[in-house]
């Protein structure tokens, strides 16, 4: 009977003291690239936003992602699982090029309004993606429809930037 509950008492501490914790933030920028589905750049302490962005993708359908292009959409995220350099919020952009999802995620800056500074950092990563076919309004609007509905799936809140 002791040998029992030393065991249990001492798998019980080994738990509390060595369980994994949660994910760290990085501390440096994340570029992920899943073939032909979509590719990602996300400044630093964001690479927690990758489930929305999966969840995106998989909202989107091949059909939706063939019928053309769209302009970069810019949101403001509140997510409670993801924390921007202390802020509640992140921005992120995503468009669609060619069949493939574009996303860039950032952390707000204290100058400069949000969506400036997401456009930059938008513009700064599309430019080596240039888009080979016009823009269609299906696609923007599928893609707006997928980002929503992929947000609301995960409980988080987006806000449109517009200017």
């Amino acid at each position: 009977m002791i040998e029992t509950f030393t065991i249990v008492t001492l798998s019980i501490l080994a738990l509390i003291f060595f369980r994994p914790g949660k994910t760290e933030p990085l501390k440096s920028p994340l570029v992920i690239n899943r073939g032909g589905q979509f590719h990602a750049v996300l400044a630093p302490m964001i690479n927690l936003a990758q489930p929305l962005l999966e969840n995106i993708s998989r909202q989107l359908g091949e059909q939706e992602r063939q019928s053309g292009n769209s302009q970069p959409l810019y949101f403001k995220v509140n997510d409670k699982e993801v924390k921007a350099h202390g802020k509640d919020f992140y921005l992120l952009a995503a468009t669609l090029r060619d069949g493939v999802l574009y996303f860039q995620a950032a952390a707000p800056e204290d100058k400069g309004s949000d969506l400036d500074t997401i456009r930059a950092f938008s513009e700064a990563e599309l430019t080596r993606h240039p888009a080979t076919a016009a823009i269609s309004e299906a696609a923007q609007a599928a893609l707006s429809d997928a980002i929503q509905s992929a947000a609301s799936q995960r409980g988080s809140t987006l806000t449109l930037l517009t200017q």
